[in-house]
């Protein structure tokens, strides 16, 4: 039957029953039609708990014509459960879909049947879950940037992105794929985190120039949005020797170390080409720690040598001068003098 009429399923009235009298002169009644009420949990959960906020009826496969496609509030009236009117006797086959809000897709799902034969009739039922999976649309840019223009020392963009999703193993993949900036993963629903490392490519080896981290949350079924703008862990600098004698065949020397790391020692350069300009290197980790203006920071240790030869087994040190720089994340060029005597 077309159209048919739905009411909360509230009233007590709408149930029926059956009584059997002994010696019962009709033992095969005319089958009587009327009422179908459905009455559901999700999980054993109410509507507002299991965060459904519609359901889908079909009735034998969709051959029952019901009012709205089928679709109905998930609670009405009070009342987690709905009632169609007017069936003729007779048995339905029925599935019943949980839909959380803005998706059709089914969170939680039942089928069955009823046979319809003593008059109106409720039937109860306990949606179980599709899947206790949802799906997570993870878009990243870098303080603000897309992948191609997130370069600080260089031209050069990220170009590779590696994540972490909780505690999972990190993968890698490119910074922009299948024309999106971002990656689909797929969780158990519940609270969740991700971490991002964007790299950028400096004198042919990839380095960590970016980091971003955020928390969201998913729900079974659902397809959930999630922005993640990575800051910047990353500099340039230029170290620049302050000292009185820079002859034409000595050398100058930089050694740079990061906490208890190995420390890094460039090939030396020479004293009258570099002294002026400075030595530049175009990469240094800055996410130690936030500073003051909220951006990262880090210290390095700063090692200046004057050599007699480019030689590292022949040489002689000559001069020598040490610092420590605050080198500050998202700077191109900052400047860092070392006293060298």
């Amino acid at each position: 039957m077309s159209n048919r009429l739905v009411v909360a399923a509230a009233l007590a009235g709408v149930l029926s029953g059956c009584v059997v009298t002994a010696g019962n002169p009709n033992p095969n009644p005319t089958p009587v039609g009327g009422d179908i009420t459905f009455l559901w949990t999700f999980a054993g959960k109410s509507c507002a708990a299991a965060g459904v906020s519609q359901v889908h009826i079909t009735l034998n496969g969709g051959a029952e014509v019901l009012q709205n496609g089928g679709y109905y509030p998930c609670s009405m009236g009070g009342t987690d459960g709905v009632t169609l009117r007017d069936f003729a006797a007779g048995t339905y086959t029925f599935t019943v879909d949980g839909l959380f809000t803005g998706s059709n897709a089914p969170a939680y799902t039942t089928t069955g049947s009823v046979n319809l034969t003593n008059g109106s009739m409720s039937v109860p039922l306990n949606l179980q879950a599709v899947s206790t999976m949802g799906t997570a649309n993870i878009y990243w840019t870098f303080a603000g940037k897309a992948c191609a223009q997130a370069g600080i020392t260089s031209n050069a963009g990220v170009t590779k992105v590696r994540f972490q999703v909780d505690n999972e193993q990190v993968a890698e993949v490119d910074c922009r794929r299948q024309n999106s900036e971002g990656v689909q993963v797929q969780a158990a629903a519940g609270n969740h985190s991700i971490t991002i490392w964007g790299d950028i490519y400096v004198g042919g080896q990839a380095e960590e120039w970016y980091e971003g981290y955020q928390t969201f949350t998913l729900q079974t079924g659902q397809t959930t949005t999630v922005d993640v703008d990575a800051y910047p862990v990353g500099a340039g600098a230029t170290f620049k020797p302050n000292l009185a004698n820079c002859s034409g065949g000595t050398y100058l020397v930089l050694t740079l170390k990061h906490k208890n790391e190995t420390p890094i020692q460039f090939a030396p350069v020479s004293c009258a080409n570099y002294a002026a300009s400075g030595i530049f290197v175009g990469y240094l980790y800055a996410g130690d720690s936030v500073n003051g203006s909220g951006s990262m920071e880090a210290i390095w240790d700063v090692t200046m040598d004057v050599w007699t030869t480019n030689d590292p087994n022949l040489h002689t040190t000559t001069q020598s001068g040490t610092m420590q720089a605050i080198v500050v994340a998202g700077l191109q060029d900052q400047i860092f003098t070392v006293t060298v005597q």
